[in-house]
């Protein structure tokens, strides 16, 4: 079910023990995260199989090296969950019944988050139910258009057998599923339709529908301002992948069978526009074959303003605003000039397909396409020279939207906030019901309401941003860091046993940040002194300027503003908007492209909101370099795998969903952003709050949009199974302290509620049941009970290092959202600091106990060694410094590597060397990291590495996590096979060789590790373990957008020089720091010298 993972297992009781952790007290949410989900999305098994850049139809596990399950065709039409109808609700807060809540008698229940006692008896349930229903009354009963009344009586029941069906449920209220499974999931009613004659008192509910009539719509927007026929080509060529994926497998496999071919569709529809010059809208009419186009002059649409006004907000300046000053024209609504059926046509109807087709290969001639957009390049409308950009592209979405509500109604729409009801009051009878949707958007420029404008600050190299969560050139990650790749087995570094121990002198800095009088590390002496500062280092050069704090001026005053609504809209009719920049870089020479900025920081506002997978940005340009070179293949299809990984079809996915979390009476989301985004006061830095302020919805960070009357309730236009969410509580109660008391009449005093959060997602979705697929609408109820301690030492012990990668991003980014990319290190650092003082003090604080009642008293944690712990206690393995730095602590031993590589991440690590993103290309990068599920995110940071040896018959690896470091490989590769004398005959095929396996995000590599052993290349594929090429094909299944797998052991489809480049860029423990230029083992002499002198002090 939904996945709720906590920071820590064990939760503080307390704000004082909160304080005294130094860890959040946080969650991080994945809604959609199931592997019985896969049945929204899984193919059936007789239908087509993937290509290899397509793998969305299974579902892996968060670990990479778990088994593949697929979901058969048996099995899924056996999960059908029960109707939410059935289920008692609390009357006072509505939350569902749940293991949590006690029954205080036969037909009572106390709610533990609200803190009433609640009636499970029909007579009161339906009671509660029949109100709320009246009060949709008027909003959600629709007619469904071409429906048929066999399909309709087969998921109707009337009252009595639903009263009936309810009392036999609960006359045995203690076997209940929802009295045992903290997680469960129910169905909702897609549409509830007044019977006749019955004044709306009675209302019949359709449960589940063929997806061809609620089906998914699929929206293509591009821009086309641009000549450059590349352009074209790439898009053509990933939409065409997008819809022939399945043909090749499928007509092998099932040549006698064809109509697999249409339910590979799911019942999508599709539509194709192409934005002009000065606002012009070109509109495919897909129905008839030709590839007839539409033409329409769409300027600033007022219909956004007039809804935020309807919402009283205060957004939009209009007498200052440049965007809604300009002259509008009346412009026609598309419902008055062409049907739905028209605009949007079924993929599964091999006609209507084959039109889209047509269109497709029309947009790949430019020629053509510019006679038929009515386009003119002479005129200065569009970009320098035709180079693109320019386009309406919010005016455009808001044309469409409104189109959309005019004549559609999706099945969340009831569920919105009163202040959106436009729908509400729409007297039309008969709407075209759809799912939910996906905007795809191309760019070849900045938009109009962006402009055609330089940022004060050097952009860098626009180059690649936002796949994998990286931007950086491959092989230049880390700049000039200093690897010798063919190695030997001796190293340029220090020896690994010798310890620098702190009391022996080790290494000192004149460079070692100081502790405040309050315990906290100041920043201040960070940058200053001799040491390894970037003043007095001239081996590397580094950009002091500020990247996030850039100023530019916008052709809309409010764009940021404008964009953040209009993600808000798309939400609200279940459309989430993707956004692909192709930048043309050829006409420029220069290395700093400072005039090529495409407004990713503002357009990642439309995906954030609407619950997009986050920008991409790709140059052209670099493109035709890589595919004319053969340098990285990655490169080679990355629009096209992105395109199809994002998409509907290929992807199970969720529309018009809604959480909402609850939480114990002195619980509550923190929405104070201040309080968990530290900044620096005293930083030179002019600090920019505007994207700051956008960045957290109503404190939950992630792709979701807040409710504007409900702090505890959310939506996303969609979401996948990868979709991560991550937000912070506090104690709200005035004992600062988690102990909530309600008194119970019959009960003789007070109860104690159960301290629990539950989460609800409501959604829609496209299973496959008895042969065909079909849309239906589900709640996931996840009732989390949390297990409360004081015990500071309990709570570190407890600590999800995968959850807390998640949420450290989140305030970092923040923060440098708030404060500048330079307040990023300092922050992280500090905050890290704390925790392993906190973590000392813990230690000490055990060690008292332990001496006290013993080691088995019951106070002492398990694996507690206080040798290795505390620098007083003698006996233990670990160095002064290793203690410091709580290596002797299972969960904190690896939180300064984490810290370490989430500040030298793409997306957070200043300019230095030949790392030089621009401001767009980090901020794609940032967007694709935001919304990794914990497992990715921390790949993405730090890249897993395993040793596998071949030809020893193993069926795993030797070393199932390798330090990133070249130290580290070379001593495990030693450490297995040993150190071969130099010779030029090929070793036999017995011999063992080593293989390491690199998986990130961004690539899976299987490289050869030949020449850290001293033995001559040759190995052949067969040779190669087989465990080891599932492991790789398994990791690369477990990331939305699967990266491809590359070798370059046995076959060899990479060169050795770019498999050097990628091994390079994996290897976080030897990079340096941009500001600093420390590497981690320096880095870490750094903390301890604090830490060792802050204990000191107080010993």
């Amino acid at each position: 079910m939904t996945l709720l993972r906590p920071i820590t297992k064990k939760t503080p009781a307390s704000t004082s023990t909160i304080e005294e952790t130094g860890l959040p007290f946080g969650f991080v949410l994945q809604p959609f995260h199931n592997k019985d989900i896969v049945t929204a999305g899984t193919k059936p098994n007789n239908a087509s199989s993937s290509s290899e850049n397509t793998t969305s139809y299974y579902y892996t596990s968060s670990r990479p090296n778990s088994p593949t399950k697929r979901i058969t065709n048996k099995t899924a039409s056996k999960l059908q969950p029960t109707k939410a109808c059935l289920i008692a609700k609390c009357t006072n807060c509505g939350s569902p019944l749940n293991p949590t809540s006690p029954f205080i008698s036969s037909w009572s229940v106390l709610c533990n988050f609200c803190g009433q006692t609640f009636d499970v008896d029909y007579e009161t349930q339906h009671e509660m139910r029949q109100k709320a229903l009246s009060s949709k009354s008027g909003r959600n009963s629709r007619s469904v258009s071409n429906s048929n009344n066999n399909n309709n009586n087969n998921n109707r029941s009337s009252n009595n057998d639903r009263k009936i069906e309810y009392k036999n449920r609960y006359t045995r209220n203690q076997n209940l599923p929802e009295c045992k499974k903290s997680k469960i999931e129910y169905s909702l009613p897609l549409l509830s339709v007044p019977m006749p004659k019955s004044n709306n008192s009675h209302h019949n509910e359709i449960y589940t529908l063929p997806a061809k009539m609620c089906p998914p719509l699929i929206t293509i927007l591009i821009d086309g301002t641009t000549t450059n026929a590349n352009y074209y080509n790439e898009i053509c060529t990933s939409l065409d992948t997008l819809l022939q994926i399945c043909d090749d497998d499928n007509h092998n496999n099932n040549s006698n069978n064809k109509k697999h071919d249409d339910l590979f569709f799911k019942g999508c529809r599709i539509g194709i526009f192409i934005m002009t010059k000065h606002g012009g809208l070109s509109i495919f009419d897909l129905k008839h074959s030709g590839s007839h186009i539409k033409h329409l002059q769409i300027h600033s649409s007022p219909s956004l303003q007039q809804r935020q006004q309807k919402q009283d907000a205060r957004t939009v300046d209009t007498e200052n605003d440049n965007y809604y000053n300009e002259p509008n024209k009346h412009v026609i609504s598309l419902s008055e000039m062409l049907d739905i059926e028209h605009i949007y046509v079924p993929l599964d109807n091999a006609y209507t397909r084959s039109n889209v087709e047509s269109a497709i290969r029309t947009l790949g001639d430019c020629d053509i396409l510019s006679q038929a957009c009515n386009r003119d390049y002479n005129d200065p409308g569009t970009g320098d020279n035709g180079t693109g950009g320019g386009v309406y592209l919010g005016s455009t979405i808001e044309y469409i939207l409104d189109f959309i509500e005019d004549v559609g109604y999706h099945p969340g729409i009831g569920s919105h906030d009163p202040c959106f009801e436009k729908h509400n009051k729409d007297a039309a009878i008969h709407k075209f019901l759809y799912a939910g949707g996906k905007i795809l958007c191309f760019l070849a420029g900045p938009p109009h309401e962006i402009g055609f404008l330089q940022p004060s600050q050097p952009q860098g190299r626009t180059g690649m941003g936002g796949f994998g969560g990286t931007c950086a050139e491959i092989g230049k990650r880390f700049g000039n860091t200093n690897h010798n790749v063919t190695m030997s087995h001796e190293s340029n570094e220090k020896h690994l046993d010798n310890d620098d121990d702190i009391e022996a002198g080790g290494v000192h800095n004149n460079n070692t940040p100081k502790m405040n009088r309050n315990g906290k590390t100041g920043t201040a002496n960070i940058e200053e002194g001799s040491g390894s500062s970037s003043k007095t280092n001239k081996n590397h050069k580094t950009r002091m300027n500020d990247e996030m704090n850039f100023q530019a001026t916008t052709a809309f005053k409010n764009v940021d503003e404008y964009y953040q609504h209009l993600g808000i809209q798309c939400a609200y009719d279940a459309f989430s908007i993707e956004i692909f920049g192709l930048i043309d870089e050829s006409s420029s020479s220069r290395d700093d492209i400072s005039g090529l900025f495409i407004g990713i920081p503002y357009l990642r506002l439309l995906s954030d909101r609407s619950g997009g997978s986050g920008p991409l940005l790709i140059t052209l340009s670099n493109r035709r370099k890589c595919t004319n070179n053969n340098n990285d293949a990655n490169e080679e299809k990355l629009l096209m795998r992105e395109v199809i990984s994002r998409c509907t079809l290929t992807r199970p996915t969720a529309f018009g969903a809604l959480l909402r979390i609850r939480l114990s009476p002195s619980l509550s989301i923190n929405m104070d952003r201040e309080e968990h985004v530290v900044i620096d006061r005293n930083s030179k830095i002019k600090q920019n709050t505007r994207l700051f302020n956008y960045y957290c919805s109503s404190g939950m960070y992630g792709s979701v949009s807040p409710s504007s009357s409900d702090p505890e309730l959310f939506f996303m236009g969609s979401c996948d199974v990868s979709t991560t969410l991550s937000f912070e509580l506090k104690i709200t109660s005035n004992s600062n302290s988690i102990d909530d008391y309600v008194f119970v009449d019959g009960r003789g005093g007070d109860m104690q509620l159960t301290p629990c959060v539950q989460t609800c997602f409501a959604y829609t979705s496209i299973v496959y049941r008895d042969g065909d697929w079909r849309t239906v609408r589900r709640l996931r109820v996840c009732t989390t009970k949390l297990n409360l301690t004081d015990i500071t030492e309990s709570i570190t012990s407890s600590l999800d290092l995968e959850a807390l990668a998640v949420n450290r991003f989140h305030i970092l980014y923040a923060s440098s959202l708030r404060g500048g990319i330079r307040n990023v290190r300092p922050i992280a650092q500090n905050w890290l600091l704390n925790v392993l003082l906190s973590t000392y003090k813990s230690a000490d604080e055990q060690y008292k106990v332990m001496q006290k009642y013993g080691y088995n008293g019951g106070h002492v944690v398990e694996s507690f060694y206080p040798s290795d712990r505390l620098l007083n206690v003698s006996g233990g393995q670990l160095s002064n410094k290793e203690k410091l730095l709580a290596q002797g602590h299972s969960q904190l031993q690896m939180l300064p590597l984490l810290i370490f590589s989430l500040i030298q991440c793409d997306a957070l690590r200043p300019r230095r060397d030949s790392f030089e993103p621009s401001i767009d290309s980090r901020s794609a990068a940032s967007a694709n990291m935001g919304n990794m599920s914990p497992s990715s995110i921390s790949r993405c940071i730090s890249p897993r590495l395993e040793l596998w040896i071949s030809g020893l018959g193993n069926k795993g690896p030797s070393f199932d996590s390798v330090g990133t470091s070249m130290d580290d490989i070379r001593f495990a590769v030693i450490d297995q096979v040993g150190l071969h004398e130099k010779t030029e005959e090929a070793p036999d095929a017995s011999t063992p060789r080593p293989l390491l396996l690199l998986d990130s995000p961004r690539q899976v590599l299987i490289y050869d590790c030949y020449e850290f052993c001293r033995l001559q290349s040759g190995i052949k594929d067969e040779d190669v373990p087989m465990d080891l090429k599932i492991s790789a094909k398994m990791a690369k299944q477990s990331y939305r957008v699967p990266p491809l797998v590359k070798s370059s052991a046995g076959s060899k489809d990479i060169q050795l020089a770019d498999a050097d480049s990628h091994l390079k860029d994996a290897l976080i423990e030897d990079s340096r720091l941009s500001e600093t230029n420390q590497t981690y083992k320096e880095w870490l002499n750094l903390l301890a010298e604090v830490l060792f002198s802050e204990i000191s002090k107080k010993e």
